[in-house]
């Protein structure tokens, strides 16, 4: 049976190539935990899966733009309560780039990687594993093998968190959630540590694990969502997870977040 599913966001004229390559990260990982005992399955999505969606219309880039916004607020809230939520939601302005998708080509953009996301969230459920790893294409790790290492103890520990940040990308600092992290579950090989949330955020989704009892139902609400309004993929995550927390449709365990992470994510750190 597959313990872990790990699939590869990418695409053609990626400003990554090595990402897929037998060398690369994915690869190099698979075969470090193949090692240790972990069994692996990969999978590359690098496909145009938006080919055959129409471009979308001027308003409907302002409704989208206009969501964005309104998915920033709310996410505040979810976050902290209190003076700092205006400030925190001035921020998330400046940070995360308010005005996506500016452009028709821009949506498109970033509905390829919306739709990569949920195919290899399939492809991991079809498969049967019990966790994955979806890792972009900007990912990248100086030592793999500690990496292995670390995320071993992770699926093999007796309480596994349903979802876990692994790329540093932003500090908790840096993303204003410093309200929701909660103790230290332990120390990773570079020095990093496993953070404990009190509610589960995205660290954008550079790369994340996902349980496969909470993938199950993140995929199943994911796969009900309209595309339209289009909305960056973290910030449709975030989406989820605010209302699976009102829900009260976590499942058992923990979130957690690794910082600083092995994983470097060098779209955002060159």
């Amino acid at each position: 049976m597959t313990v872990l599913f790990i699939g590869l966001v990418t695409h053609s004229r990626t400003g990554f190539p090595h990402s897929s390559a037998a060398d690369g990260l994915m690869a190099q990982l698979a075969c470090a935990l193949d090692l240790l005992g972990i069994s692996t399955a990969t999978h590359v999505e690098d496909r145009d899966l938006a080919i055959g969606m129409p471009d979308l219309a001027e308003d409907a880039l302002v409704d989208s733009q206009r969501h964005l916004l309104q998915v920033q607020r709310d996410w505040a809230s979810y976050c902290l309560r209190g003076g700092t939520k205006l400030l925190l939601q001035q921020w998330v302005g400046e940070m995360r780039g308010s005005i996506e998708p500016a452009t028709a080509s821009s949506a498109r953009r970033l509905l390829n990687i919306e739709l990569a996301h949920l195919e290899l969230m399939s492809a991991s459920l079809s498969a049967g594993a019990e966790f994955t790893l979806i890792i972009e294409d900007d990912a990248d790790c100086s030592d793999v093998g500690g990496l292995a290492r670390d995320l071993h103890e992770l699926l093999t520990q007796s309480c596994t968190p349903f979802m876990s940040h692994v790329s540093t990308s932003f500090s908790p600092a840096e993303l204003g959630v410093e309200g929701l992290v909660d103790s230290a579950e332990r120390n990773w090989s570079n020095g990093g540590k496993e953070f404990r949330l009190k509610r589960p955020v995205t660290n954008t989704v550079c790369a994340t694990v996902y349980r496969r009892d909470f993938l199950v139902n993140l995929h199943k609400r994911w796969c009900a969502e309209s595309l339209v309004p289009v909305i960056p993929v973290d910030w449709r995550l975030n989406t989820l997870l605010m209302q699976m927390h009102a829900e009260r449709l976590l499942p058992e365990g923990y979130s957690s977040l690794v910082y600083p992470s092995p994983i470097i994510q060098r779209s955002l750190h060159s």
